[in-house]
């Protein structure tokens, strides 16, 4: 009929000016505060090639680039990831077994350092880092072939195992004013002892030099005070240490004092939501963790004086 004709375009003219007016509404709504939008996201999905990232660090050559490896008894693969997690590459390692890794770091040089170094029973004597020409991850038949093995033993250990000593397992490397250093994951004592590398050329087993022990404050019989990952600033400023409850933020040391020698900013972690992690790099104006349930984390607040997480 006409008359429905006449009405039906006459609701299709109303429609466009309705539909400016709602969005224009929308917008208000969104100004106050009341209308959910989309934000930008914090947690994505770490790609289903990795399993069980136990370390990350960025590329300081290909922006937007993560190192990551598997760990203990996995591959000896290395995977590049981009910020969102997703993949982007991997290559064994040639030259390499992966008897426990459990963290990575890289140089201004262009090397990586994979840290072979778990060592949960405290019996291990075949300790190393490996070090790795970085690889390009834009080309897919790029290599990464070891370049050196840095073997290393711990001063005090005489016994393997040492049952009553049982501080010599480590899951934290980080490179700071031309050396390597570890953080220990001690099972016997409520502490972190940091370690640093005399000198990285030697051919033979390299002894320690032990720089610090740091009192973490927890229970002994809480596993998430201990020490995961750690990371240094690019621009050598601070250094980021993990454990599975807490991030310590420690600004770098005047004169000659160690890297624990200043009063860190502690932001606790919400274990219920970053689970068991593993993994600390710095990234942009922020900081990324991973985790063994393969999520990646953005903390875009820990380095503004955050005191917890989320």
């Amino acid at each position: 009929m006409e008359s429905d004709r006449i009405l039906s375009d006459l609701l299709n003219a109303l429609k466009a000016p309705l539909n400016v007016l709602g969005a224009l509404l929308c917008l208000v709504i969104v100004e106050l505060g009341g209308c959910a939008v989309d934000v930008e996201k914090s947690i994505y999905n770490l790609s289903d090639k990795v399993d069980e990232s136990s370390g990350i660090v960025a590329s300081r050559t290909h922006g937007g680039v993560f190192w990551t490896h598997e760990d203990n008894g996995l591959s000896n693969n290395l995977y590049a990831v981009d910020a969102k997690g997703d993949f982007l590459f991997k290559t064994d390692v040639a030259g390499s077994k992966n008897v426990d890794w459990e963290d990575i770091t890289i140089d201004d040089d262009g090397y990586l350092y994979i840290a072979d170094v778990g060592n949960n029973d405290n019996e291990r004597k075949d300790l190393l880092v490996y070090k790795v020409r970085e690889p390009d991850p834009t080309d897919p038949t790029s290599t990464a072939t070891v370049a050196k093995r840095i073997r290393f033993r711990y001063p005090t250990q005489t016994g393997f195992p040492a049952p009553n000593d049982l501080n010599y397992d480590a899951e934290a490397l980080f490179f700071a004013d031309g050396t390597l250093y570890i953080l220990t994951k001690n099972r016997s004592e409520t502490t972190t002892d940091l370690y640093s590398f005399p000198t990285l050329d030697a051919d033979v087993e390299i002894e320690l030099a032990h720089e610090a022990t740091f009192e973490l404050g927890y229970d002994l019989l809480n596993e998430g005070g201990k020490v995961t990952g750690a990371d240094i600033s690019p621009d050598g400023s601070t250094l980021a240490m993990l454990c599975y409850d807490a991030i310590y933020l420690f600004p770098r040391p005047s004169g000659d004092g160690h890297w624990l020698s200043t009063s860190p900013q502690k932001v606790a972690l919400d274990q219920s939501v970053t689970k068991q992690a593993e993994g600390i790099a710095f990234y942009e104006d922020h900081l990324v963790l991973t985790n063994e349930e393969g999520e990646f984390h953005h903390l875009r607040s820990a380095l503004s004086g955050a005191s917890s997480y989320p």
